[in-house]
């Protein structure tokens, strides 16, 4: 008000005005939460990632955490059934096309494409084209002296990914007019996109060969302007 003493103006409520001693413990608390306000909005990750841990071993729980998730993802993706690799690989054990779903080194790959080899050019005609080795089932078809390999885990169902692998001849046949191991040879990339169309990480996608050579088609419509 106009004119009167500003040290007589009582405040607007109770705790206006009041100095309020506040115990030391709570103190604590308050620039614990005070910190941890100012972290988040300064967009610090430790804190985004573990705002509850408001201690200096924050970075060790994360890295526990972020271990704990990767086992718990891949223990999980062991469960399921999936395709592990594709090969394509002649009586002389050359191998035409390879495909891994699944981290393989390098130092490996050789030893199973040839251990595949083997097995399969082992068995006749009268034998199953379904075998076990090592941690996988393979499902094998032979086109000539061509060999087509899938290798699966053992939940996969092995007719399925049998005609699977007719389906990828067939579609190999309307793409190149019969297909040949010259053919595989010399267009190695059109074959990728034609797998990566019917099979993508380690899963079936499609099969209706009009749609797997959809790409391909428009690619080639292109070039040809």
């Amino acid at each position: 008000m106009p004119g009167s003493d500003p040290a007589a103006v009582q405040p607007r409520s109770g705790l206006e005005g009041k100095k309020t001693d506040i115990p030391r413990s709570q103190h604590t608390g308050i620039d614990v939460c005070l910190a941890k306000r100012n972290s988040l909005m300064n967009g610090t990750l430790k804190d985004r990632l573990c705002p509850s841990f408001p201690t200096s071993s924050d970075e060790a729980n994360v890295a526990a955490v972020s271990y704990q998730l990767t086992v718990t993802s891949q223990s999980r993706s062991e469960k399921f059934s999936m395709i592990t690799f594709v090969l394509m690989v002649n009586r002389q054990g050359q191998t035409r096309l390879s495909r891994y779903y699944r981290p393989v080194d390098v130092s490996r790959r050789t030893a199973l494409e040839g251990d595949v080899v083997r097995v399969c050019l082992s068995r006749n005609r009268d034998q199953c084209s379904f075998l076990e080795y090592k941690d996988w089932k393979v499902v094998f078809r032979q086109y000539a002296a061509l060999y087509v390999a899938i290798g699966v885990t053992h939940d996969e169902n092995e007719l399925s990914i049998y005609e699977l692998v007719q389906n990828f001849v067939e579609v190999l046949d309307k793409y190149f007019s019969r297909v040949s191991e010259l053919d595989i040879m010399f267009n190695l990339d059109r074959v990728h996109v034609i797998l990566d169309e019917m099979i993508q990480n380690g899963n079936i996608v499609e099969t209706n060969k009009t749609n797997v050579l959809a790409p391909l088609n428009a690619l080639d419509k292109m070039a040809d302007g």
